[in-house]
């Protein structure tokens, strides 16, 4: 039996987060939730993400300093880290934010969900995307 591709959902909209987290769970995927950016930092060593779905922006951080931190933990650098946004379309090509694989515009769909899954099992030097 294959081990389930385990998510940090990191989303401080309770609703959201609740109906995001039911959905991941339905595709067969382990999730961790997390509402601020400390809580995202606490849970990444021992639930150990493959891939971090972010929101931009916390009540107490914004997605990118969470996304440094992630990177300078020996633990998550390897994870794929996505910031998941209600802001509309960012190009990865156009921001110089190294620490981010790509941006995905909300809401989550299974199409987008699945390319996130295949960027996953890609080697970290080939996974930015210009996924939405």
């Amino acid at each position: 039996m294959a081990i389930p591709t385990r998510i940090l959902l990191v989303e401080d909209n309770e609703p959201l987060a609740k109906l995001m987290e039911e959905f991941l769970r339905s595709e067969g995927l382990e999730v961790e939730v997390a509402f601020t950016g400390d809580q995202a930092l606490a849970a990444a060593a021992t639930f150990r993400p493959d891939i971090v779905l972010c929101d931009l922006r916390l009540p107490d951080m914004v997605g990118v300093d969470i996304a440094t931190a992630f990177r300078q933990n020996p633990v998550t650098k390897n994870a794929l880290f996505v910031i998941h946004t209600a802001y509309g379309e960012m190009d990865i090509d156009d921001i110089d934010v190294p620490d981010i694989d790509l941006f995905v515009s909300k809401p989550l769909t299974p199409e987008k969900l699945e390319e996130l899954l295949e960027l996953s099992r890609r080697p970290h030097s080939e996974r930015r995307s210009k996924l939405r």
